[in-house]
């Protein structure tokens, strides 16, 4: 006997169905239900788009880029004029790389805040 529950057979799927068409026809079910709310109506354009993150979590996420290049501004300097190895030189600059990639992340993290900030005083 086995020690796991059988599953009852669904009503929506047959025997001589194939699984792929299966696994479409929950797909179809699943945008349907997506666009009827609980009571049955249709759900409103603002309820179906993606929930955007607030002001202050757009902020916090600026944060981790910032401090991440500063640590790697520091690393470059800290390599190319401490270090007394003989290729200080490329370790300061594959540091100064890694920190121009987290600068560029900032910037644009930083730029879409600033634009979202200008559009809700617009409007």
């Amino acid at each position: 006997m086995p020690k796991t529950k059988q599953r009852k057979k669904s009503a929506t799927r047959k025997l001589s169905q194939p699984a792929s068409s299966a696994t479409s026809n929950a797909g179809t079910q699943m945008a349907k239900s997506a666009q009827t709310g609980a009571a049955g109506g249709p759900v409103s354009r603002a309820a179906r788009t993606q929930a955007r993150p607030s002001s202050m979590q757009e902020i916090q996420s600026t944060f981790f880029p910032a401090l991440v290049a500063l640590g790697c501004w520091g690393m470059a300097f800290s390599f190319f004029f401490f270090y007394a190895d003989p290729n200080h030189n490329l370790y300061a600059g594959m540091a100064a790389l890694m920190a121009l990639l987290w600068t560029i992340s900032f910037a644009l993290r930083l730029r879409k805040i600033m634009q979202a900030r200008q559009q809700r005083t617009r409007a």
